[in-house]
């Protein structure tokens, strides 16, 4: 995956073995995921380099919850705004860039729709997504 700065992004991909199938909306897991990986890409993009790692993990952190954790690399989210980000309408983007969905989206799907958590930590170079999602329970 190449950047508009001739940089390059690396997914490293760490999936835990041992998580049973889990009943879920998949569809709308995976526009989340898209969602949370997107935004980690823009992020690689905007530092001076736009060169990172992306890393997506998945843990069974007790049998009937799945962590999802979608690390990267990037500029990171200022700790001003980190508390909106979930917020509908809420962009960092320039006009035409983004509508400020994405990662609302990825909240009413993981929350809402699977009574899981989605939560951020950020720092400049290391932003990480942790969801937990049950297994077996849809809305």
């Amino acid at each position: 995956m190449s950047a508009a700065t001739g940089g390059s992004i690396v997914v490293r991909r760490d999936y835990a073995a041992d998580i049973p199938p889990m009943l879920c909306y998949a569809g709308e897991l995976n526009q989340a995921w898209t969602n949370l990986v997107d935004n980690a890409i823009d992020a690689i993009r905007a530092t001076p380099t736009g060169t990172g790692v992306i890393t997506v993990r998945t843990a069974l952190v007790d049998p009937a919850i799945v962590r999802v954790e979608i690390e990267d690399t990037g500029v990171g989210i200022d700790a001003a705004i980190r508390e909106r980000v979930f917020l509908p309408f809420f962009t960092t983007k320039p006009v035409g860039e983004g509508v400020g969905m994405g990662l609302d989206l990825a909240w009413r799907t993981i929350v809402g729709l699977h009574g899981g958590t989605l939560g951020v930590q950020s720092r400049p170079g290391d932003t990480r997504f942790t969801a937990c999602l049950p297994l077996g329970q849809t809305g």
